[in-house]
This record gives structure tokens, C-alpha cells and sequence, in this order.
């Protein structure tokens, strides 16, 4: 006896978005959202910190034709879907691209904040930047945490201890520190 084949059910809704997109800043982030993390990427490994004219219709253009030096073919550049994309969200219009390092340091935040546990030099030699970068960028994401002992917070285990001072005289006789009073101008 045959039995009928189970298709499977139909996609419910849009698909799920690419969590990579929150990587993304500015109008990399718009493109990404449009045609997918990719076209983002894309966009900014091309034209990084540059200001770019977006026309409405693309069409891939000969080099002849161009008319300046500067003048930048977007389809060769990005592929034809991606410049469509970008065409239909900002046609007509210059644009900043933001500058490849935005990617890297969203990127580093999000390494920070995934995996706490990973020391500063092995987050430093994973991006390849200098270990006083991490250690500034970790600063900062605990200034800007919240400071509950909640479970949510990921920083919890690697939040530095209060700054203390102890006398001489305070440390061998087993005094509480008290946290270190801010200066005054």
C-alpha cells in the first residue's frame, strides 16, 4: 500500500532576519535589511567612508561613458541586485558610507558581550587590534551596563572591582575599603 507524501507546510510570514544585520550601521544596515547582509557588506568593503552618488536606474555603464574620473559603475562594483537595491532606497541621492572599522568594532562588542570569558589578549588577537583597544571598548560596555547583579547582564563575571584606598595602616589591621572619593577641580 502507498502512502500519499507529506508535503511539508508553507513558510509562515517573512523569514527570520539575519542576526549578522545588527552588525551593520548606517545605510549599510538599510541595504542589508533590503537585499541581505551581504549587499551591507558588500557596500562598505567597496566604498568604505566614501560619499557616493546613487542614481534612480542602473544600468551597467561603459567606461567611455562615465563622466568623471571619479564616476563609479555600481553594478560592476556591487552586482546588479544589490545596486537595484540600493537604487530603489536612495536613487537620486548622495550617500556616506560608513567606514569599515564600524563593522569592526560592532563586531568586537558583539564578541565581547557573546563570550565574556575570553581574555583581552585573545580578543585582541582575534581582530587583530592592539589589547589597550579591548580593554577601552570593555570600559565602556560596562560604564554603559546596567548595574544590577542581574542574570541578564553578560558583563556580570568580568566587571572590575570597586576602586579602593587603603592607608598602610588600614590594609595590615584588616579594614573595609571604602570606595575612592571622586576629586574635586
Amino acid at each position: 500500500m502507498m502512502h500519499p507524501i507529506k508535503s511539508a507546510p508553507p513558510p509562515s510570514g517573512k523569514p527570520k532576519p539575519d542576526p549578522r544585520i545588527a552588525h551593520l550601521v548606517g545605510v549599510a544596515r538599510e541595504l542589508g535589511i533590503k537585499a541581505g547582509y551581504e549587499a551591507g557588506e558588500r557596500l562598505i568593503d567597496q566604498f568604505g567612508a566614501q560619499r557616493l552618488y546613487v542614481p534612480r536606474k542602473t544600468r551597467q555603464r561603459q567606461p567611455s561613458k562615465r563622466n568623471f574620473l571619479n564616476d563609479v559603475d555600481l553594478v560592476t562594483a556591487l552586482g546588479l541586485d544589490v545596486a537595484t537595491a540600493l537604487a530603489e532606497l536612495y536613487g537620486g541621492e548622495h550617500i556616506i558610507v560608513p567606514p569599515r572599522s564600524s563593522l569592526r568594532r560592532k563586531r568586537m562588542i558583539d564578541c565581547l558581550l557573546s563570550t565574556p570569558a575570553l581574555s583581552i589578549n585573545q580578543v585582541a588577537a582575534k581582530f587583530d587590534v592592539d589589547h589597550s583597544t579591548i580593554k577601552r571598548l570593555r570600559a565602556q560596555l560596562r560604564r554603559q551596563a546596567p548595574h544590577s547583579a542581574s542574570a541578564n547582564n553578560p558583563l556580570n563575571g568580568v566587571a572590575a572591582a570597586p576602586l579602593t584606598r587603603l592607608s598602610v595602616r588600614q590594609q595590615t589591621r584588616g579594614v573595609e575599603a571604602t570606595p575612592r572619593q571622586a576629586r574635586s577641580p
